[in-house]
């Protein structure tokens, strides 16, 4: 089971809205039983999907201080307030109960961080408040600069730069989640020059101004009421004030996520996913549990699973408080390999009613899977496939 730590006086509420969201048992890709009609009148302002549901569990973060974490003090957030591994670990709590709004939080967040850390005055006082003001809701779009469409020849985004000391950004950012009611985007660019290294920056664009057209949401196997599509941009004006990081090569590696008050605390922007992976194992394990009660031959196969997942829990912590030493990467290896094998015990326990859609068994399938292509380095892909087809008998090299 998941244990609580009170030591933290918000572990209790981030616990009890995740257990709340597990019990109410939402069924695979975005369908739901639409229990919660009060929610159906924040959906103008909250930016998120029109799902009642998914509305509803955004509030409610909302009102218990969540979203404020990851806002600076001097606009009236708490992010100084609170170490990284704090902020891993809210992700992975609400991660056990919901993946869906654990996602679009970290979505929403990785905006909001990097906007934060940007050493432009005039474009934080313009972008940031409006991309935090109450429960608004602004969103990422920088896979292509990182893991997605590497293999094209020419940027998937590029800047074009205008005599006005400006930019026109053409071409398409390939995922986004929620962009059709988000308040803004943050998304990256590669400047078009002759150099072999070109400069890229990320630049924050309004959703509705001229040349941005958001398409329909794809069609996922999983975490479909996430509305990720995406977003064509055709000569879209970008201003200095627009500017949050760069042009510089590289520009993601450059720009660091702000730290918290705690100066020994690595920045952890690339351990998000991996505490994402570790919760919904976990959220998996609960399930198995209840397996359990009612088949005690499953209680070794799921104390085996739940020790694996409590070590991999503190190794995790470990990193993120600076006391071990290892690499985002094999972490991530290694929460992709325990995602999925807990979501294949949990369906094989539950046998053939577990592949019925609607069954949690059949969405922890489709969730776990979202984690071996959502952000995932190559690195991390290529040890994933060593280790499905046992090619070394080191999984993570």
């Amino acid at each position: 089971m998941i244990n609580q730590r009170e030591a933290h006086d918000w572990c209790p509420v981030a616990y009890e809205l995740a257990a709340s969201w597990q019990r109410s048992d939402v069924v695979p890709n975005g369908s739901a039983v639409e229990s919660q009609p009060e929610a159906e009148s924040y959906a103008p302002q909250s930016g998120l999907s029109a799902k009642p549901w998914v509305v509803d569990r955004w509030w409610q973060l909302d009102r218990a201080g969540f979203l404020q974490w990851f806002v600076p003090q001097d606009i009236g957030g708490s992010l100084e307030d609170r170490t990284e591994a704090d902020r891993l670990e809210l992700g992975m709590i609400l991660a056990s109960g919901c993946l869906t709004t654990a996602f679009l939080l970290s979505q929403r967040n990785a905006s909001v961080l990097r906007l934060a850390a940007s050493p432009f005055g005039h474009t934080k006082t313009k972008w940031l408040k409006r991309s935090t003001q109450g429960a608004t809701f602004s969103t990422v779009g920088i896979s292509h600069l990182t893991t997605s469409r590497q293999f094209v020849t020419q940027p998937v985004v590029a800047a074009m730069i205008c005599d006005d000391g400006g930019y026109l950004l053409n071409g398409v950012i390939p995922w986004v989640s929620s962009a059709q009611r988000a308040s803004s985007i943050l998304t990256g660019a590669t400047i078009l020059s002759s150099q072999a290294d070109a400069d890229q920056m990320l630049v924050m664009i309004d959703p509705e101004q001229a040349g941005v057209d958001v398409l329909p949401p794809l069609p996922l196997l999983g975490l479909d009421e996430t509305s990720t599509g995406s977003v064509e941009l055709t000569n879209v004006k970008i201003s200095v004030d627009d500017i949050v990081a760069g042009p510089q090569p590289q520009v993601l590696k450059g720009s660091s996520l702000p730290s918290s008050q705690n100066k020994n605390t690595p920045a952890t922007g690339s351990l998000s996913t991996t505490s994402l992976a570790l919760g919904a194992t976990l959220g998996t394990i609960e399930h198995l549990s209840h397996e359990v009660a009612q088949r005690p031959e499953l209680q070794p196969i799921y104390e085996a699973l739940l020790a694996e997942a409590t070590d991999f829990r503190h190794q995790l912590f470990a990193f993120a408080q600076g006391t071990v030493t290892t690499s985002p990467e094999i972490l991530r290896q290694q929460a992709n390999s325990l995602v999925v094998r807990a979501a294949q015990v949990y369906l094989s326990a539950c046998k053939g009613a577990g592949f019925m859609q609607g069954h949690p068994a059949s969405r922890a399938i489709c969730e776990a899977m979202f984690f071996t292509v959502w952000s995932c380095p190559q690195s991390v892909v290529m040890a994933s496939l060593k280790q499905l087809t046992c090619i070394s008998s080191d999984s993570w090299s």
